[in-house]
């Protein structure tokens, strides 16, 4: 049975490729097409088709694609894009499997013929099978079979041999020229690129997915502007961590935090790139801010990998003869929060017998010992590889005449250890060959300590993500599993009544059928009423009015707090009555609620993200939130894990805590709410958009949801 990777190999590796539009000129996009497939290597069938020409780079050329004689697996089609459809009919009847179309001036262009254009590619490739790649693209290069199906001009490289990166980018610039060039001046090597262009048909899922089971690929790495089906791409996502294969992502267009509108609180604070940050982290995705960054950590990932030197932790030891090296390194990744042990007892015994002075402190400064001991750099490095207290070594060397001796030490004593070691060179020599050897060699090199330091800090978030969630991947959730019918028609009922959200009282009353603490309260229709459930609630109280057209209470002055007597409830009623009956013909009346006791104010929320689904929100309360945006994100649904380091992300996380006096909040009913709410809004997604529990007061044991808001999904 042919599985979905068999297919994509197929794509990958075609038996044959017919180039329209193919060209001599081998400077233009049309002619290099076929160039670079014989300059390096395709072993299969090529064939020319221009109509004006009989050869072609000393091939035969067709008229056209009906004209070939023998079986076309693969098109490459660079001919203008209003032309497309004349290929139709004739990859039908050739049993084409699939099509690059390189030309652009499809949906990219903006205008009504390009879209329309697209829409036809569209639907040509789901009325036939045949899968296409792009429109608007720089195609694909399949390093482990030599088919470079590509106009890139990074192919100009003489040599390009295989490697254990995977590449996927959006941008054919971007991705097959700057990433691809760049990866090749630092002798990183890739098993497939592929520029995904405009993605009409097979999208950047559709190449994870490949790449994931490719037994060629170890590290991915991804450049993009947005994805399409954000569901299937979380279920990737944990299956490459299942399979150990770091993602790397260089996501391109940030958005203002709170651009979108929003009808509750939780939506204005859940921007869309906020999203993805979310997302990367709790599906243990490496984000990168630029092709440099993505380059250097696909090389770093992709050695380790093949030696087999993932460590478990990333506690690092430094090393150079420089002090001032030694510093700004510590210095530099105590701000990142690296982790520099001391140095185990048997460790500095052995360094005192090698350093004549000095201190055995981490990072270590070896100072003149190199200029008297060649061999010091290698004695030293032995030593700490053998330190329990240490995960990862990094040498910093910097300007002599001649590195090579040192280095070849290093290769040596990276050869012997199970530990990784990776090099910093901020300088060179004038002599000999170090940085080559170093390029390589299974030793990251990096050439300053910010590089390093962020590398680093990658590495030790991947590691510490599959350490504590690898073996388990995606929360278990069944979106349909559960359902509770009586809150699914209550919601079913609301949103065909045309209604925009549910009132405080309807939505607690939901939430508290969920498992949620929600704070006493009636609903008064008089003022007699209210008198009465205020006296059966128990003083304080307090006083909101319930319009289903009238969802901020604060913003039309129908809330009251603190009411400490039969009076003051009296005249709040009379207030809010009347301002009610300014703003809205319909009203239910008076909410009389029980005033809970002062404590810790957090929000939790719940907000639709359109690529990625419902999405929560957890933030402290008052300034933190309205000013700050102190607030974490995750998409749905969560692990325990993740509603733990949410709390963890807040920047004023120590009032959870209790600090400067405060009596702590019971962080254990939080993450439990958190999994609720999770829950909950999973569940009950097709009906519900947002959730608002603005505020949560929560107690040293216990909490109470005193507000709460849910917006209905207008078509269910």
């Amino acid at each position: 049975m042919r599985t979905f990777y068999d297919e994509m190999k197929t794509i990958f590796a075609p038996r044959s490729v017919a180039v329209v539009g193919a060209s001599d000129d081998i400077t233009k996009v049309n002619g290099k097409c076929i160039h670079f497939l014989k300059k390096h290597g395709y072993q299969g069938q090529i064939y020319p088709v221009n109509p004006r020409r009989s050869t072609i780079q000393g091939y035969p050329c067709y008229p056209d694609l009906g004209s070939i004689p023998g079986e076309v697996d693969h098109v490459m089609y660079v001919i203008p894009a209003g032309q497309i459809e004349t290929i139709f009919e004739p990859c039908k009847q050739k049993g084409v499997r699939s099509i690059t179309v390189i030309s652009s001036g499809f949906a990219e262009s903006g205008d009504e013929e390009g879209k329309k254009l697209q829409e036809k590619l569209v639907r040509f490739a789901k009325e036939t099978g045949i899968r296409i790649i792009g429109p608007n693209c720089f195609g694909f290069i399949n390093l482990v079979d030599r088919v470079a199906a590509s106009p890139a001009a990074a192919l100009d490289w003489t040599e390009i041999p295989a490697g254990r990166v995977g590449l996927v980018s959006q941008s054919g610039g971007l991705g097959l020229a700057s990433v691809f060039y760049g990866a090749m001046e630092e002798s990183i090597h890739f098993s497939y690129l592929v520029s995904s262009g405009n993605e009409a048909d097979l999208n950047i899922c559709d190449y994870l997915e490949f790449l994931i089971d490719d037994p060629h690929t170890d590290v991915i790495a991804l450049t993009v502007e947005g994805i399409k089906d954000g569901k299937r791409f979380m279920e990737l996502a944990d299956r490459a961590v299942k399979a150990r294969k770091p993602i790397l992502m260089l996501k391109i267009g940030r958005s203002e935090l709170g651009a979108k509108m929003a009808s509750s609180h939780t939506g204005a604070l859940s921007g869309s790139d906020k999203v993805y940050d979310a997302l990367f982290r709790q599906k243990g995705i490496i984000r990168v801010e630029d092709y440099d960054e993505l380059i250097r950590l696909a090389g770093m990932f992709a050695k380790l990998i093949a030696q087999g030197k993932m460590p478990k932790d990333c506690r690092v030891a430094g090393l150079s003869v420089s002090g001032g090296h030694v510093g700004l390194f510590g210095d530099l990744g105590d701000y990142y929060g690296l982790s520099f042990p001391e140095f185990d007892e048997s460790t500095k015994a052995k360094l005192q017998g090698i350093l004549e002075f000095g201190k055995c402190k981490n990072p270590l400064d070896l100072s003149g010992q190199v200029i008297k001991d060649p061999k010091a750099y290698k004695k030293s490095l032995e030593a700490l590889v053998e330190d329990p207290n240490l995960d990862v070594l990094v040498p910093i060397i910097t300007v002599a005449k001649s590195y090579d001796e040192v280095i070849r030490d290093f290769l040596e004593v990276a050869q012997a250890t199970s530990k990784p070691i990776m090099v910093m060179w901020p300088g060179g020599s004038f002599e000999g060959n170090g940085r080559e050897l170093l390029r390589q060699s299974q030793i990251p090199l990096f050439k300053t300590p910010l590089q390093l330091i962020k590398a680093l800090v990658a590495l030790r978030q991947y590691v510490t993500f599959v350490g504590s969630r690898g073996e388990t991947g995606a929360a278990a959730a069944d979106e349909t599993s559960g359902i509770d019918r009586e809150i699914a028609e209550k919601l079913e009922q609301a949103v065909k009544q045309g209604r925009r959200a549910l009132t405080e009282r309807e939505s607690k009353e939901l939430l508290k059928r969920f498992g949620f603490p929600v704070t006493p309260e009636e609903l008064a229709e008089t003022k007699e009423q209210a008198i009465r459930a205020a006296e059966r609630l128990g003083y304080p109280v307090a006083l909101k009015g319930e319009s289903p057209e009238l969802l901020h209470k604060s913003d039309f002055g129908i809330i009251r707090l603190n009411l400490k007597n039969e009076r003051e409830v009296a005249e709040a009623f009379d207030e809010i009555m009347a301002s009610m009956k300014k703003h809205s013909d319909k009203i239910n009346g008076v909410l009389v609620q029980k005033m809970v006791d002062p404590g810790t104010e957090v929000i939790l929320g719940v907000s639709r993200d359109e690529t990625f689904g419902p999405t929560l929100l957890f933030g402290l309360g008052g300034i933190f939130v309205e000013i700050l945006k102190d607030v974490s994100l995750r998409v749905l649904p969560i692990h325990e894990r993740d509603a733990e380091e949410m709390m963890e992300d807040l920047k004023g996380k120590a009032l959870l805590r209790g600090a400067r006096g405060r009596e702590p909040a019971d962080t254990d009913e939080i993450k439990r709410l958190l999994m609720r709410l999770s829950d909950f809004a999973f569940r009950y997604q097709a009906w519900i958009r947002e959730i608002d529990i603005n505020p949560l007061i929560v107690h040293k044991n216990g909490a109470w949801v005193v507000d709460a808001l849910i917006v209905l999904n207008e078509r269910p």
